[in-house]
């Protein structure tokens, strides 16, 4: 069974590492991470297939949904997150995209995962 191939963007490395680690104890998932959102669209454009992309809203440069209006247009089947340990407007997130306010554990992170995977076959 193929695993499931997840894209983490977030500029804080710390935690890039903490999401993607969470991640990657799950044998189903094969990560791969980025640190800005320039990254991110670089690794969308050149990888296959991404089935969920997991973002941080504020990042510099580009703003996570921002992010995935772009990534949407390169790969329309690709499921979204976004996360953010600070929201200044909660109207930015679209209503049919999941969120995950930050500080979150492994279980709520592999719940959403989950949940948004399920949706979206």
């Amino acid at each position: 069974m193929p695993k499931t191939k997840v894209l983490v963007v977030d500029d804080d490395i710390g935690l890039l590492k903490l999401v993607s680690g969470y991640l990657r104890q799950e044998s189903q998932y094969d990560v791969i991470t980025a640190s800005s959102p320039v990254r991110a669209l670089e690794l969308i454009k050149s990888e296959a297939h991404i089935d969920l992309l997991i973002s941080d809203v504020d990042m510099p440069g580009m703003r996570g949904p921002e992010l995935l209006l772009q990534v949407k247009r390169v790969s329309p089947q690709t499921a979204c997150i976004l996360m953010s340990g600070y929201l200044e407007d909660p109207a930015s997130i679209p209503p049919d995209v999941p969120f995950l306010q930050k500080p979150f554990d492994r279980t709520a992170l592999i719940s959403a995962v989950q949940k948004v995977l399920l949706g979206a076959k």
